[in-house]
């Protein structure tokens, strides 16, 4: 990578440098007058220094040196901002997608609403429906349903919740009559006395009510043929069964509070709410220990990069400079390997480009 410097304080560089090695201001002059920067005293030959006054060889060389010093610092500084440049491109890049993430689920979210929908099975013994309790596979149950759908949606997903496996303990689905009630019990129809379709929706902003509770009914069809062939046995469960079904859906001690219906006994919604804090703690430590992995990547990946600019440094320090081309001889000190104590030198004489 290129290293870059403003001219003029390359210039005032140089020309310091040359004061502390004692120069002559004649010099110092002739250097700030041409604008002999820190790049411009790499690219000159000794000749056109010495045409600016710098004559000694040691001054040459020691302002080279400099030069180039000065020039492998600001590049490996450039280096390592860039690379912490481009980690922290990375992780805003990373952050945006996921806002943009959020942004999109929390979109589709708008388009369901939190139902709860409980079951209501009706009794032949007390002639009325009873609520099935979470013993038997009742209960109430909180699921996401879509805002535009009808009453046959609905009850498909009520009978995916209670019918899981198309039997339930009052027999099987298929010899059900199944309905859809709103939280007085009402059955709803499939349409709007106004003639619209029923809709989720509409049925939230007739009931004007903040939670929204409905019921899937089921009674069993009166088959003459099927009930003759029935044993006593399975009779005799389902009667068993009915008797745990006492408990009436409004119990007197509830009270319906400005339309809207409260959730269990005060015990069951503070189990609720106490397993909503767990899970909202749990997801809070979760985000926690990603945000802290997140910036020990990033600490991670800014050392590798240090310690691979300073392996770099290393090893340029360890080659010698190239010989100027200008030079008529250059000692080359090698070691033979037959002994370790003499060393040998050779002469390489240079002429018009070419070596001898």
């Amino acid at each position: 990578m290129a290293a870059t410097f403003t001219t003029d304080s390359s210039v005032e560089q140089v020309c310091g440098f040359l004061r502390e090695r004692g120069t002559e201001e004649t010099t110092i002059r002739n250097f700030e007058e041409e604008r002999m920067d820190i790049g411009a005293v790499i690219q000159s030959q000794d000749k056109e220094l010495e045409d600016l006054g710098l004559i000694r060889k040691g001054d040459i060389l020691s302002l080279r040196g400099f030069c180039e010093r000065k020039m492998r610092e600001r590049s490996d500084k450039e280096t390592k901002r860039q690379l912490v440049t481009e980690l922290l491109n990375k992780k805003k890049s990373k952050q945006r997608k996921t806002i943009t993430n959020r942004v999109t689920e929390s979109k589709q979210l708008v388009n369901t609403r939190k139902v709860q929908i409980g079951w209501l099975h009706f009794s032949d013994d007390h002639q009325r429906y009873i609520s099935v309790r979470l013993q038997k596979g009742g209960g109430t149950r909180e699921v996401d349903v879509p805002l535009n759908a009808d009453i046959q949606q609905i009850i498909q997903i009520a009978e995916e919740i209670f019918f899981s496996d198309g039997r339930c303990i009052f027999g099987a689905l298929e010899d059900m009559e199944v309905a859809l009630a709103n939280f007085k019990c009402e059955t709803l129809r499939i349409s709007t006395p106004e003639g619209d379709p029923f809709t989720l929706q509409h049925y939230i902003h007739q009931c004007k009510t903040t939670r929204v509770r409905l019921y899937l009914k089921s009674k069993k069809k009166t088959f003459p043929e099927r009930q003759a062939s029935h044993s006593g046995v399975l009779d005799q469960v389902v009667k068993d069964d009915e008797s745990d079904l006492l408990v009436p859906v409004f119990p007197e001690n509830e009270r319906e509070l400005n339309g809207d219906q409260l959730l269990g006994t005060s015990i069951e919604r503070e189990e609720i709410r106490k397993a909503q804090d767990q899970e909202f703690a749990q997801s809070l430590a979760l985000d926690k220990r990603k945000e802290e992995k997140k910036r020990l990547e990033v600490c991670s990946e800014i050392e590798k990069a240090s310690r691979q600019l300073h392996l770099k440094q290393a090893r340029l320090r360890r080659v010698e400079p190239e010989p100027d081309e200008y030079e008529s001889k250059v000692d080359v000190s090698v070691r033979h390997p037959v002994s370790w104590t003499y060393f040998k030198t050779i002469s390489r004489l240079q002429h018009n480009g070419s070596s001898v």
